[in-house]
């Protein structure tokens, strides 16, 4: 019989690389991006923490935050019921935000070449202590709303954005935006013209100054009514729940406010009535009483 040599065991198959080719390729992907904003400026740090938070990055990436975690232009900050987060910015600037509530740097800068703070407030109440960028140019601090945008004057105010168009709210609070200024003064600019509010007044602008034409007055010459926000131990007052809309501020029953020199109309002690409680009411409506809010003073940003 013939004795041919043993035929060779054929080797086993070399393993796939397939999914360590899908894998670098992904990799590769998103590198690109990744690098992208890490070369962004950085825009401020996380103080504090508290609740349920998350940070959406890049429109759908998104992460709980914590103490440390660096901020940057397009990120988007949202808290939940009972819910809180303070940042300081590069800037020195302070922000509190509070519960229920979306905020988003939209542009940041600060540096020898360029200073720029521009934020978004969705919803929800947001205490900001403005840093460097706002005293040396109110120009380059801007925060926007669904409802008006607030440029600052060397300030420090609370804006709380209902976040909601309707008339009332499903909260049961009034549709708009509510400016309580606590140092300084800030220029509101909604589609019903400019307000600028100085320190120990509270303006609320009405949903409905998103889509009226810029008013004079209130309708047929008659000035829109205000009372002072009641203190501890008083009763709101009683208001309706109609719509409001905005109006020029007023002195006094059909006298136009005071303009200041950058050509806002300025609102003042008539408005709000005399002191009461947290500060003055304002209420930019064309009809109704104001509606008494918390002047937040539970929004403290840790220093």
């Amino acid at each position: 019989m013939p004795t041919g040599p043993a035929p060779r065991p054929r080797p086993a198959p070399a393993p796939s690389t397939a999914p360590w080719r899908a894998w670098l390729l992904a990799l590769l992907l998103a590198a690109p991006a990744a690098t992208a904003w890490e070369r962004l400026p950085e825009a401020g740090r996380v103080l504090s923490a508290q609740g349920e938070t998350t940070l959406v990055r890049e429109g759908s990436l998104s992460s709980p935050v914590a103490q440390g975690v660096t901020v940057r232009s397009g990120d988007v900050l949202r808290t939940a019921e009972r819910a809180r987060l303070s940042l300081r910015m590069a800037d020195d600037g302070l922000l509190a935000i509070e519960p229920r509530s979306e905020f988003q740097v939209s542009s940041y800068r600060f540096d020898d070449e360029a200073q720029q703070s521009f934020f978004h407030l969705v919803r929800g109440a947001v205490r900001v202590v403005s840093g460097a960028i706002g005293k040396r140019d109110p120009a380059d601090f801007r925060l926007s709303t669904p409802t008006a945008t607030i440029g600052i004057r060397g300030t420090e105010f609370i804006a709380r954005e209902s976040g909601c168009d309707d008339r009332p709210c499903p909260s049961g609070e009034p549709a708009g935006l509510t400016v309580s200024v606590l140092q300084g003064r800030v220029v509101v600019t909604s589609a019903a013209g400019v307000v600028e509010v100085p320190a120990g007044r509270t303006a609320f602008f009405g949903k409905a100054a998103a889509s009226n034409s810029p008013p004079t007055g209130a309708p047929d010459g008659a000035a829109p009514r205000t009372e002072p926000r009641p203190g501890k131990g008083s009763r709101a007052p009683a208001t309706d729940r109609t719509a409001p809309t905005a109006t020029t501020a007023t002195t006094a029953r059909g006298a136009a406010a005071p303009t200041s020199s950058t050509g806002a109309t300025t609102a003042t002690a008539a408005d709000a009535g005399a002191a009461g409680g947290d500060g003055d009411w304002l209420s930019i409506r064309s009809s109704g009483a104001p509606r008494a809010r918390s002047a937040g003073k539970d929004l403290q940003p840790d220093r």
